[in-house]
């Protein structure tokens, strides 16, 4: 191989990462919301959103499409692309179970087989 080929390799490998990493860091840069604490209440009837600054908001069970969940996140998705993420360790282990359970009762599960958040599809 020559040096020209593994330049363009290189290229090739780090370009997406590199071009991910930066849209990801723009699109937190240009959205407020993603910069302030989000108050979640979850019930039977749904999730109610507190986000001081910024608003509040409910929506009921039928707006989650589905939700994804391993040991260390829920991810509930109101779209293919966009999701709440609930990090477990910012939960109590009763506040994790009860999170779990509820979600569980009210929304399919992801489309993955085992329901894992960092497996491959």
């Amino acid at each position: 191989m020559g040096i020209l080929e593994l330049i363009v390799s290189g290229y090739l490998l780090t370009f997406p990462y590199i071009y991910l990493r930066f849209k990801t860091k723009n699109a937190f840069q240009r959205a407020p919301s993603l910069r302030v604490q989000h108050n979640f209440e979850i019930t039977e009837m749904g999730v109610h959103t507190d986000t001081p600054e910024i608003g509040t908001g409910e929506a009921y069970w039928k707006a989650y499409v589905r939700f994804v969940q391993d040991n260390k996140v829920l991810l509930l998705y109101v779209s293919d692309r966009q999701f709440i993420m609930f990090p477990r360790r910012l939960l109590s282990e009763n506040e994790w179970a009860e999170l779990s359970s509820i979600v569980r009762s009210h929304v399919e599960s992801g489309n993955r087989e085992d329901n894992n958040v960092g497996d491959d599809d």
